[in-house]
Order: C-alpha cells, then sequence, then structure tokens
C-alpha cells in the first residue's frame, strides 16, 4: 500500500527500495519498458495511488517515469508526470504501446484514492478537475489527454488492455 517500487539485482534474493524519496510511495501499478535479461528493464512506470477502493487506501501524486543509470547499483532518475491531473487519485493501471516509432504511448486508468483511519467514516479524495478515466500521453507523460469513453460518465476504471490484433490492423500489409 504504501511501500514504493523496489527492485532486485539478484533474482529475489535481495531487495532495494526504489523511490523512498519520491512524492507518494503508494503504488497501484508498474509497467517496464527496454528489458534486457541482463542489464534490466532502463525504464519503469509507476502509478501511484493505492489499487484499491476501501477506508485505509493511499492516494497518489502521480505517474512516477524512472530511467536507469549504472549498472551496479542501479540508478533510476525520477520524473513526475501528470502530477496537476492525477494529484490525490490512483492509478490503477499502466499500458504501454510501442506501436508507434520512438517513445511508447502511455495509457493510465485513473481511479478515486479514498482515504481515512480505522474510526473515520470513509473519506473520498476531491475528483480530480479532468475527473476519473483513461488517459493517454503521446510524449512520454508531458501532456495527458482525458479519452472520450460512450457512456462512461463518472466511472472509475480499475483495469485496461490494448486489443493488439486491432491495435496492429493498419500495420500488417
Amino acid at each position: 500500500a504504501a511501500g514504493g517500487a523496489w527492485h532486485s539485482p539478484n533474482a529475489g534474493v535481495s531487495w532495494m527500495p526504489m523511490t523512498d524519496d519520491q512524492a507518494s510511495l503508494a503504488v497501484g501499478a508498474i509497467a517496464l519498458d527496454n528489458c534486457d535479461a541482463q542489464a534490466g528493464c532502463a525504464d519503469v512506470y509507476v502509478g501511484t495511488g493505492e489499487n484499491n477502493i476501501r477506508r485505509d487506501t493511499y492516494y497518489g501524486a502521480g505517474l512516477l517515469i524512472g530511467s536507469m543509470s549504472g549498472s551496479s547499483p542501479l540508478i533510476y532518475s525520477w520524473t513526475l508526470s501528470g502530477q496537476d491531473i492525477f494529484n490525490r487519485a490512483s492509478i490503477n493501471n499502466v499500458v504501454l504501446d510501442r506501436s508507434p516509432p520512438g517513445d511508447p504511448r502511455i495509457y493510465v486508468t485513473l481511479s478515486s484514492g479514498v482515504t481515512a483511519s480505522a474510526t473515520e467514516s470513509t473519506v473520498t479524495a476531491p475528483e480530480p478537475a479532468s475527473g476519473y478515466g483513461i488517459y493517454r500521453s503521446e510524449d512520454h507523460g508531458g501532456s495527458w489527454t482525458k479519452l472520450a469513453v460512450a457512456e462512461s460518465n463518472g466511472a472509475r476504471p480499475t483495469d485496461l488492455e490494448i486489443d493488439w490484433v486491432s491495435s496492429l490492423d493498419g500495420l500488417i500489409s
């Protein structure tokens, strides 16, 4: 719920925290990119905000985009993306679309971040100004567009999948 993202350099024998100094340690989703069996993954996308809707859930601060440098120990440089849109909400899924050349399109599902102590009633963080829903970035998290999904007014999505067959139809000749 609030442990952040961790990395194991030795197949799970030991672990190192990667995000202890970031804006939120609540993690709802992780996506990896540019991975190699020997070198690991060069890019890590961490959707902050706990992926639960209940009384003791922690909300997030945005999407952490980490780029790896060094080899031992690995060092990740983090950029917090979408904090103006995603703050106090929960990113429950991060999906990367590598079909266009260059940086991947990033899709996230944004849901509520509910928080309260056990003795309080459930308190829902204010809805983000742009609302809950599915968001896309085509510039490595520099800007975000909320996607229009028919009849989804106020929906709080928790899962997202790409239909690779349909998305690749235009690429197959």
